[in-house]
């Protein structure tokens, strides 16, 4: 009885002391930008530690995101409890959507809402990494001319360029509103820029100074690829002309050696024929001519002779290579 006396007597020193505490709740860092972490820090007022053994508890809107250390969604959210009167939530890879919310942080009845105020001074959305300063030269006045796109950013941005000991602010031709964000174009043209090897460097200027990647279409960097393409055009046709000219000899050589190849054949061919010729004209023939048998009294022995005699004449002929038809006609009378 008298140990439930004591914890009871404990219990609403406990409760006496809350309802005289005051908590206040802060947010930290001061700059708040996307993807970092944002921290919302509880300060318990007269007290020297948290009791743990009290309500801890953290709300986002109608929304309950921690209680007593336990996170809903422990990747984005955790709870740190300090050794002195404060106790911490910490929001990881801050989104737009955890911001302009009304956070509540309660420490047994005691609770306090407030919203992370946005303003140029608290809160920057910096340029995408994949923004590029685009710089086109023209030949002709030697003059640049500088192109800046960016998408969304916050605040207003001041953009510089700045070439060689020279500094100069890019002008804003238009920019647009979406919420609070904004989206930029910026131009700037410089007279008498184009000198090879020069740098430009651009930067933009938010809360914090932020370099801008540099895409520059220089003139003199054309004329070097231009004049490395050409010697390469170059050494491509020395070295292409040797070979051209030994296939060329090549090929007439074939022609010359062909055309002598047909005349040798040709030159071969009448020769050939030249020598048949006098062989059939040298060939000895012993047949009676039909103009010798005139005599119609022979006996048809004889008849039969002289045609044996005309058909032994005529194969003489067919196998020298004889073609001569009316000699053939005559033989056959």
């Amino acid at each position: 009885m008298a140990q439930s006396n004591i914890q009871l007597s404990m219990l609403l020193l406990n409760i006496i002391d809350t309802l005289n505490a005051n908590v206040f709740l802060t947010f930290e860092p001061e700059i708040i930008r996307i993807g970092e972490t944002l921290s919302l820090v509880c300060t318990v007022a007269d007290v020297d530690i948290i009791n743990q053994g009290l309500i801890r508890q953290w709300t986002k809107g109608p929304e309950l995101i921690c209680y007593n250390g336990h996170p809903i969604d422990p990747l984005k959210y955790s709870e740190i409890v300090t050794k002195d009167n404060q106790f911490k939530l910490q929001i990881n890879n801050v989104t737009e959507s955890d911001l302009l919310c009304n956070y509540q942080c309660r420490y047994s009845f005691e609770t306090q809402t407030k919203k992370k105020e946005i303003s140029k001074h608290t809160f920057e959305y910096p340029p995408a990494n994949e923004t590029k300063a685009t710089i086109k030269s023209n030949v002709s006045d030697e003059s640049s001319t500088i192109h800046l796109h960016l998408k969304k950013v916050y605040p207003m941005p001041i953009c510089t360029v700045t070439v060689g000991d020279s500094q100069m602010a890019l002008d804003i031709v238009k920019h647009h509103t979406n919420g609070i964000y904004y989206e930029v174009y910026m131009i700037k043209r410089l007279a008498n820029s184009i000198k090879c090897n020069r740098d430009f460097e651009v930067s933009c200027q938010l809360i914090k100074n932020y370099s801008i990647a540099v895409e520059n279409i220089d003139p003199c960097k054309a004329e070097a690829v231009a004049f490395t393409d050409d010697s390469e055009t170059g050494n491509e046709l020395l070295i292409s002309l040797p070979t051209v000219f030994i296939v060329l000899i090549v090929v007439i050589g074939f022609l010359i050696f062909k055309k002598r190849l047909i005349r040798r054949d040709s030159y071969q061919e009448e020769k050939n024929e030249k020598d048949t010729n006098s062989d059939v004209e040298s060939q000895p023939c012993t047949c009676t001519s039909s103009s010798n048998v005139s005599d119609n009294s022979r006996s048809t022995t004889e008849s039969e002779t002289n045609l044996e005699e005309k058909e032994k004449c005529l194969s003489q002929y067919s196998g020298l290579g004889v073609e001569n038809e009316q000699q053939k006609e005559y033989i056959r009378r």
